[in-house]
């Protein structure tokens, strides 16, 4: 099966012409530190856990905390062009995986607004997901940098309305990452048949955390306009 979803022509050039720009595997891992304090990335059993990472970009965040022995799947539209760019990775990225494939843990980490059809993805991860397995997803809401590399700009409604076709919700929740990117949405979801959180309190939830962020911000703004930026934490610099 081949990676789903889609993504136009220029979107992809627009990837391409990202990591190139960065190139080299030290600099592919900008949002790394901030998915080590969402998701147990560090406890992970490896010698146990089958790992599809969807939309790994030319490396996998997995690339530097996995052993190089561990069942690891980057799995990506721009696979080839990815191992060309990162050649010395400890993972090659594949664009094609067996329609039988399931895996313990599914990471959709920063890509479900760079593509086209983002339901067709969550679709794709349900039927790959083993029957007690699950998904952690990261992804930014309100995504500022315009529809150019990123066709979707997501709210907190429309993050949990995609999830709940396809998915139990098990936690979620909304941090300000920093400049540029204003929010992130981060959950751990399950198969739609078991337990899982109520679509209407993950509403709730979602807009108490997305207007407590945005107090947080108006009231940082206007210390900022009196001249009283030297009060603010270090990471309040927004």
């Amino acid at each position: 099966m081949s990676f789903p979803g889609k993504t136009s022509e220029d979107n992809q050039k627009f990837e391409l012409a990202y990591w190139e720009k960065y190139g080299g595997v030290e600099k592919f891992d900008l949002h790394l530190p901030v998915y080590r304090t969402l998701f147990p990335l560090d406890s992970l059993d490896y010698q146990s856990e089958t790992i599809m990472d969807v939309g790994s970009g030319a490396i996998s965040v997995f690339d530097k905390l996995a052993p190089t022995e561990a069942n690891v799947l980057p799995f990506d539209i721009l696979a080839e062009h990815y191992n060309r760019i990162a050649p010395d990775k400890k993972f090659s990225i594949q664009s094609k995986i067996s329609e039988e494939a399931t895996f313990s843990l599914i990471t959709l980490f920063n890509m479900l607004d760079h593509v086209d059809y983002p339901d067709d993805v969550l679709a794709f991860v349900s039927n790959h997901l083993a029957k007690d397995g699950r998904v952690w997803i990261a992804t930014h809401l309100e995504q500022p940098h315009g529809a150019k590399g990123h066709p979707q700009k997501f709210s907190y409604l429309t993050m949990v309305s995609l999830l709940v076709h396809h998915f139990s919700i098990e936690s979620f929740g909304i941090i300000r990452e920093g400049i540029p990117i204003p929010y992130l949405w981060h959950a751990v979801l399950r198969h739609k048949n078991l337990p899982g959180r109520n679509p209407q309190l993950c509403i709730l939830g979602g807009a108490l955390s997305y207007y407590r962020l945005q107090s947080i911000r108006i009231v940082c703004k206007l210390l900022k306009l009196f001249g009283l930026r030297p009060l603010l934490p270090q990471n309040w610099q927004f």
